[in-house]
């Protein structure tokens, strides 16, 4: 286990802001007493101090679509996750284009508007594979 990174509770601050205000609390609170798993970035599965998650347990995300441009301009989607109790779980970074993730531009990060589309990397069109993402309102609805 390790201390979370500055970037990684910067990041779930930034998605706390943009649930319902019940939600945002859980997150923020969670995120007082998480650490992470040794090297998993790109994916950064939280532990939350006092809390055994069940062994069975779902994550499911947090309703807000999020972006980010890496390094090289790509576009990586950015998705975090709670588990069936609504605790912090997984932080998930995807790039959409061919190649590792560099190093994403923090200054860059926005949330998709609602139905905007982003294309997950395929240029040859007919094994295109596009997202459209639906309206996600603050409150979840």
């Amino acid at each position: 286990m390790r201390p979370l990174t500055s970037v990684e509770k910067d990041l779930v601050r930034w998605f706390a802001d943009r649930v319902d205000e019940s939600r945002g609390r859980h997150l923020l609170t969670d995120l007082e007493h998480a650490t992470a798993d040794d090297d998993d970035f790109p994916i950064v599965q939280f532990h939350v101090a006092g809390y055994t998650r069940p062994a069975d347990t779902l994550e499911r995300p947090v309703p807000v679509n999020a972006v980010v441009e890496d390094a090289d301009g790509a576009t990586v989607l950015l998705e975090l996750s709670e588990d069936d109790n609504a605790r912090l779980y997984k932080l998930e970074m995807h790039r959409c284009e061919r190649g590792d993730l560099i190093g994403p531009d923090w200054t860059t990060l926005r949330q998709l508007g609602p139905g905007e589309v982003t294309n997950l990397g395929v240029t040859d069109l007919r094994r295109a594979r596009i997202c459209r993402w639906p309206e996600v309102t603050k409150d979840g609805d």
